[in-house]
């Protein structure tokens, strides 16, 4: 607003049928599922945690699992972290190693050892 005006540029734009203003350079919005509804007029429901993971308490060579029930957004995706200094940092989880489903609503570890003894997990949506 080079002038103050509360009015940013100057002129009146012209705007075409589909109400796109003319002579800027902008990208047309998505329609990421080709319905023919631009993915900016869509409503989705927010997803939300409806079932939370709880503590596991396992010894060692013992399996466990954290799970999360998530409704709402069918196109959700999801990432376990973990944090090995009491939350303070937090570390994507890839499959491998202790662990499993790391993309998925259900982290799964096997054959858990004392190496992650006071580990905190959460899950990314």
């Amino acid at each position: 607003d080079g002038d103050k005006d509360g009015i940013i540029g100057s002129g009146t734009p012209s705007v075409d049928a589909s109400g796109k203003v003319e002579g800027h350079d902008y990208d047309t919005p998505l329609d990421s599922d080709s319905d023919g509804t631009k993915d900016f007029l869509q409503v989705s429901s927010q997803a939300e945690i409806t079932s939370h993971p709880i503590d596991i308490v396992r010894q060692g060579g013992d399996d466990g699992q954290f799970s999360v029930t998530v409704n709402g957004d069918a196109s959700i995706t999801y990432q376990w972290q973990f944090s090995d200094d009491d939350t303070l940092t937090w570390t994507d989880i890839e499959d491998g190693s202790y662990y499993s489903g790391a993309n998925t609503n259900t982290l799964s570890l096997t054959a858990v050892t004392e190496d992650i003894d006071g580990y905190y997990y959460r899950i990314k949506y």
